[in-house]
């Protein structure tokens, strides 16, 4: 009995325990959340739900926002708003500090890409481009903005297509719109009606699709996409164009460039049976300077063409260019039947549009493609067009045709990855294969699939090598053909051989001679060390006839007998002549080269090219190379430029980079740092725009011609950028080097023409007799010859005809006479009539700030006749306290000089220092009508003073 009365006391305290336990256990307050996740759209209420279990009359909550400018809440009602685009956490919590607070996330969607607007539900996705929204939403849903769907939506009954060009971002984010129903008519059909440029549809499957309609275009996603499509998966559709001369395709029915910029369809899967009664094609109807690639169509599916003449393909029925852009299909496959009574069919392309007369970088490519031969009967062709291209023709034809191992595979080898080859690298000739880490993954025994998980893939066609010729020796470019493509794959040098120039005047070079990109050593294949032979054209090349020389370094190139020179009357680098051809990105490097003329001709003699006749020559560089041109007894003519040494079409984007270039003669004619003789003849513009010389470069000529030569001091002159400029215009270079010579402008020797926006550094060095910040001699001669909108620095420096420099206080102010050392701050001097010419050259709304060295200043030169021929002044800023103290003691002089010259009341009236920008006197260049648009002209920049938009810049590399 006892032992059982101890059991039972035991029992008792057991239980009671165990039931104190439960009480606590169960009494505990907490906090429950129903909705850890709000994603709403700006202007929308919701109810904070939240559950307080087992509350205590002593415990009291409360709600925090973390960032309230995205979410407010409201205490009485409970509810929460959100006010702006972003994400922030609503914290629930108590003065329990036994009570863990409640966290809910709220993602508030402002239509922003950042924050896009979320689509819930079938009525959300409707409400996109609807004018007045009856949604939920407080504002409507417009097509500018971007979207997210956060779940799978299901449309019922008929969908009528967004309207309008959808310019923002849809982001599927994996979900699915099944249902989709439509019959449309008009001009565009699909789920949206245009994709404009800037806009993108991602990451979405469409399942369950029918598309009926009499459009021009139509297709499941648009019937036009401008813009970007990728990771589509179409897991269903039917899709049926009856109207004739349309375009349709299971994307879009048109995939087309807008202005400059191509559109672009990527990473997309397709089962669908597409039928037309006009072009038509498996992904796309009409692909006209777009990219489609990383695409395919599954099995079981179809195109069919009801019409006799128009073009059918299992991918894409008709590529072809946009203006100058062109078309590519690349990396994809089609399994789908394709059918049609029509000649233009192809299991790829139904009609592909190449030009053999363009070069090989412009063409239209498909390249990377294959098809199923089983669905498509061996007899179809991959591609029809230019060539047909089945799997018996070779790869060099298809090369020729723009086109590159497209071929009809089993269904065995398409199982398998070593099938899949892209392309041949441009680098080492090299088969490239399919991406499959990012854009492809291949299962076993089945077709590739698209990688849907893997990172965004953008085209990438400049390793692809069409058409030409590989260069791998030096005798392999003694043997070029004026019509041919080449690409030297390999740096190749001549060991110092001499160099007869390919081509003739009468036979030029008409197709395309181009480099590789070397990405380990950053710079493309080189041609080096030859000897350039004696004649009258020197250079590769003797003359470019519409051909292209591009992607090319030249290094160590000499001419024969380097103390006495060749003869040469035209000269280049790359070639004597440039007649209608474009010669880009090329870099001549160490080149040491003296041309003498021993010839009674005008002679041009450039570091790029002797005459850029009419074409281009842009992006180019010389980088310390030494250019050298004598004249020997013949009085005529020469012209000597850095990359030019005349052009009469366009230079632009070009560089000299140390180095010098020298012109000696007792005869007249100029030299510039990227062109010596800038003119328009040849129907050409006559432009030099966006280039720049630097890294102590010299630019110097060598002729000084005294008072009693026949020919002026004006003919005889050097630039910074061109020495003698009658062409369309001069703009947007920059000068940062050291000119000198007789007459002598930073920017252009002499000018007869429009001279803006360009710029000369603290670092630039201007030395001559006459001397201009700008230019040496302004003058109306041939057509307006403005001078305006230039930023000028750096230093002066007057000389007399031995090179001596002349000290300040030898000279007087408002001179004349030929001997005189004459310089501007602007304009060294000027003519305001030429012949039976009124026209005065203007200079207006210029900034200089220049040190002076021994000049003496010709603001105003006074002719025989006592009238004034300088060039008209007005709306110019100077910098007064660099004037002031370079100066000295002709700074009164100066002083009435421009007070005379603006007709102001006092000088600071009319002229403000450095110091003044940063506070007051910014409005000076305000009110001397200087351009906002052309200047930037916020007084807070560190430079004190503005700086021009347009300018081109200095490389980090070499900017001081």
């Amino acid at each position: 009995m006892k032992r059982f009365l101890v059991f039972c006391t035991i029992l008792v305290v057991v239980v009671a325990l165990g039931y104190m336990c439960v009480f606590f256990l169960t009494d505990n307050e907490k906090l429950n959340v129903n909705t850890t996740v709000y994603n709403i759209n700006i202007g929308e209420t919701r109810d904070l739900e939240y559950e307080h279990i087992k509350k205590k009359s002593t415990t009291t909550v409360s709600v925090v926002v973390e960032d309230d400018q995205v979410v407010t809440f409201d205490e009485e009602t409970g509810k929460f708003t959100a006010v702006k685009g972003g994400n922030t956490t609503i914290r629930i919590e108590t003065n329990n500090s036994n009570i863990a607070p409640a966290l809910v996330e709220v993602n508030v969607g402002d239509g922003s890409y950042d924050y896009p607007y979320f689509i819930r539900q079938a009525s959300d996705l409707a409400s996109i481009g609807v004018e007045s929204n009856t949604s939920a939403n407080i504002q409507p849903f417009n097509v500018d903005d971007s979207y997210i769907l956060t779940s799978n939506i299901t449309l019922n009954g008929e969908w009528t297509p967004i309207k309008g060009v959808f310019s923002g971002t849809l982001f599927g984010e994996g979900y699915t719109i099944s249902g989709l129903n439509i019959t449309a008519n008009g001009t565009n059909g699909g789920l949206f009606e245009t994709i404009g440029a800037t806009g993108s549809v991602q990451y979405l499957n469409i399942d369950n699709a029918t598309i009926n309609g009499s459009c021009e275009r139509l297709g499941v996603i648009a019937g036009t996409n401008h813009g970007d499509i990728k990771n589509i998966n179409i897991l269903n559709a039917n899709v049926t164009n009856t109207y004739s001369g349309g375009v349709t395709g299971a994307i879009v029915g048109y995939n087309g460039a807008y202005s400059d910029v191509p559109a672009n369809i990527s990473k997309c899967a397709i089962h669908a049976n597409v039928t037309a009664n006009g072009d038509i094609g498996g992904l796309v109807g009409q692909n006209k300077g777009g990219y489609i690639y990383n695409c395919y169509t599954k099995e079981s599916a179809s195109v069919t063409g009801q019409s006799s003449s128009a073009s059918v393909g299992g991918l894409v029925g008709i590529n072809e260019e946009k203006d100058s852009l062109y078309s590519v299909v690349k990396d994809c496959y089609n399994l789908a039947n394709v059918s049609s009574a029509s000649e233009s069919l192809g299991a790829i392309v139904g009609k592909h549009n190449f030009d053999d007369s363009k070069n090989p970088s412009v063409i239209n490519l498909v390249v990377g493609c294959y098809y199923l031969k089983e669905a498509n009967d061996n007899a179809l062709v991959g591609v029809h067009g230019y060539y047909d291209i089945s799997a018996s023709i070779n790869q060099d034809d298809q090369f020729d045709a723009g086109v590159m191992g497209v071929q009809g595979k089993s269904m065995n080898d398409l199982r398998v990855q070593t099938t899949f080859v892209s392309h041949v690298s441009i680098v080492n000739g090299e088969d490239v294969s399919w991406d499959f880490n990012e854009a492809w993954i291949l299962q076993s025994n089945s077709t590739p699939s698209i990688n849907f998980e893997g990172a965004n893939i953008k085209l990438s066609i400049s390793s692809i090598n069409v058409g030409g010729s590989n260069i791998l020796r030096a005798d392999d470019l003694l043997n070029l053909s004026m019509d041919g493509t080449y690409y030297i794959r390999q740096d190749i040098d001549l060991g110092g051989a001499v160099w007869t120039p390919l081509g003739a005047p009468n036979n030029g070079f008409r197709g395309l001679l181009s480099g590789i990109w070397l990405e380990d050593e950053q710079r493309y294949t080189k041609i080096s060390n030859f000897v350039l032979d004696d004649g009258e054209n020197v250079g590769f090349f003797n003359t470019i006839s519409g051909g292209e020389v591009a992607n090319l370094m030249f290094e160590n190139v000499t001419t024969e007998e380097q103390n006495s020179g060749i003869d040469a009357v035209n000269f280049g680098i790359v070639a004597a002549v440039n007649n209608d051809g474009y010669i880009h990105n090329i870099e001549i490097a160490g080149t040491c080269s003296n041309v003498v003329n021993a010839i009674d001709k005008t002679a041009y003699v450039g570091g790029i090219v002797g005459v850029n006749k009419k074409g281009l020559v842009s992006e180019c560089k010389v980088d310390a190379g030494l250019l050298k041109n004598f004249v020997n007894n013949y009085d005529v003519p020469t012209y000597v430029g850095g990359i030019a040494g005349a052009n009469y079409d366009v230079v632009s984007n070009c560089a000299v980079v140390g180095g010098e270039i020298v012109r000696a003669s007792t005869h007249f004619g100029a030299v510039g740092g990227i062109v010596g003789l800038n003119s328009k003849n040849y129907d050409g513009i006559g432009a030099v725009n966006s280039n720049y010389v630097t890294g102590a470069a010299i630019i110097t000529n060598n002729s000084f011609t005294g008072k009693n030569n026949k020919h002026k001091y004006v003919v005889n002159s050097a630039g910074g950028i061109v020495g003698y400029h009658e062409g369309e215009r001069v703009n947007y270079n920059l000068f940062d080097a050291e000119v000198s010579g007789f007459a002598v402008g930073g920017i252009v020797g002499t000018s007869h023409a429009t001279i803006y926006e360009n710029q000369t550094t603290r670092n630039s060095l201007m030395v001559g007799c006459l001397v201009g910040g700008i230019t040496c001699f302004l003058q109306g001669a041939k057509g307006v010859a403005d001078v305006h909108d230039n930023r000028i620095e750096g230093v002066l420096k007057g000389i007399d005809y031995s090179g001596t420099p002349i000290e300040t206080h030898e000279v007087v102010m408002h001179i004349s006479g030929t001997n005189t050392i004459k310089c501007g701050l602007l304009v060294g001097g000027g003519g305001e009539s030429v012949g039976n010419s009124t026209r005065v050259a203007a200079a207006y709304n210029n900034f200089v700030s220049v040190e002076f060295v021994g000049v003496g200043t010709n603001f105003k030169s006074i002719n025989t006749n006592a009238k004034p021929i300088c060039p008209e002044y007005y709306n110019n800023v100077f910098n007064k306290d660099l004037m002031k103290d370079t100066f000295s003691h002709w700074w009164n002089t100066i002083q009435e000089f421009i007070l005379e010259l603006y007709g102001a009341g006092t000088w600071e009236e009319t002229v403000v220092s450095e110091n003044d920008l940063t506070s007051t006197s910014f409005k000076y260049f305000k009110e001397q009508k200087f351009s906002d648009a052309i200047w930037n002209l916020d007084f807070t920049l560190n430079s004190g003073f503005p700086t021009l938009y347009n300018v081109v810049k200095l490389p980090e590399s070499v900017e001081a």
